[in-house]
């Protein structure tokens, strides 16, 4: 087998790149999606693209790498990556699908905990001296209700472990059927659009970004909400109306949010994003969700051996096919 040269341009497990046959080349920077114009000079060369969700992943880009045989996705989000483009020239797409499930699952048990108790500003409160017990009385989170939005692979570890804490679940994911084995073993109840918002103390979002999804809870859906309930957001910022969030925010419709991800990573000035770190209610987190050591671990391995699959030869274990990437709109004109 003739050298291939594999491209990689954000962050990885540095120890798995050992793993790589040794006739493989690696171009290795952290930083190279940062440089558009030596990325596409990079990728002129390349057999194999290796991102996380930085890299714009094109179709120009895809049409400037002739010898492009995989591109690999560090991680489970596709949104940055032109799937048609790269499917319609005959380059294959694996990713990460369950290899930081847990880490993002473990994020959103804490994020709750977080908001339930007031933990951040408990901390800046004693931090800065100061000790007013009462001010941060919060809440129990045993005997809740908790609205999953999309029942993939870690709205079921979400499930379960939100089921151990004592809350009542309720989902809504219209791909999921009542006789699916995550709803009957996690004593999950499916509900409809309204009535999940409606009914929920906590809602947590675990869907793809898509056209379908791109806004998918907006000012009808935070207007259902309780005064009391959270929203905690781990999948994409784009899901999300940003500008409807802030303004439930600003006025005390909502009990707080958790915001892992945003609109655009990082954030643009207030100008163009809304500002979230004014209110004492919302947890801001850089994209940590699925970023943990032992994560990261498993999605280099992954990834890189599926890449490696894709250039012998042979196909991979974790192509990025259509359908999983789609989940569809709820219908909103019936109000449900």
């Amino acid at each position: 087998m003739a050298t291939a040269r594999i491209v990689i341009s954000e962050f990885l497990w540095e120890e798995g790149l050992a793993e790589l046959n040794h006739r493989t080349q690696v171009t290795y920077d952290r930083t190279l999606h940062g440089d558009r114009a030596r990325l596409r000079r990079e990728v002129a060369t390349a057999k194999a693209l290796i991102v996380r969700n930085q890299t714009i992943v094109d179709d120009e880009l895809l049409r400037l790498g002739p010898e492009l045989r995989v591109v690999g996705r560090l991680g489970v989000g596709l949104d940055n990556i032109d799937l048609r483009a790269a499917y319609d020239r005959g380059i294959e797409v694996v990713y990460a699908p369950e290899a930081n499930a847990v880490s993002v699952a473990e994020y959103t048990i804490g994020a709750a905990i977080a908001l339930c108790r007031k933990l951040v500003q408990a901390h800046l409160h004693a931090a800065a001296g100061g000790w007013d017990r009462l001010r941060f009385r919060g809440l129990e989170l045993t005997g809740k209700i908790a609205g999953i939005i999309g029942l993939g692979r870690i709205g079921e570890l979400v499930a379960r472990r939100l089921r151990a804490f004592g809350l009542r679940l309720l989902a809504f994911d219209p791909r999921i059927a009542e006789a699916d084995l995550s709803v009957v073993e996690n004593g999950i109840r499916l509900v409809s659009w309204k009535d999940l918002f409606a009914q929920s103390d906590l809602i947590t979002l675990h869907v793809p970004l898509t056209p379908e999804t791109a806004n998918l809870v907006g000012r009808t859906e935070l207007g259902w909400m309780k005064p009391t309930a959270f929203l905690i957001n781990t999948s994409r910022g784009g899901v999300l109306d940003e500008e409807a969030l802030h303004e439930a925010l600003t006025e005390q419709r909502i009990g707080g949010a958790a915001l892992d991800v945003r609109r655009h990573e990082p954030p643009s000035p207030p100008a163009a994003d809304p500002d979230f770190s004014r209110f004492d209610n919302v947890l801001l987190t850089p994209h940590i969700a699925g970023l943990t050591e032992e994560a990261d671990v498993k999605v280099t391995r992954t990834v890189l051996r599926d890449v490696q699959r894709v250039l012998r030869g042979d196909a991979p274990r974790f192509p990025a096919s259509g359908e999983l990437l789609t989940f569809p709109r709820p219908a909103k004109t019936n109000g449900g």
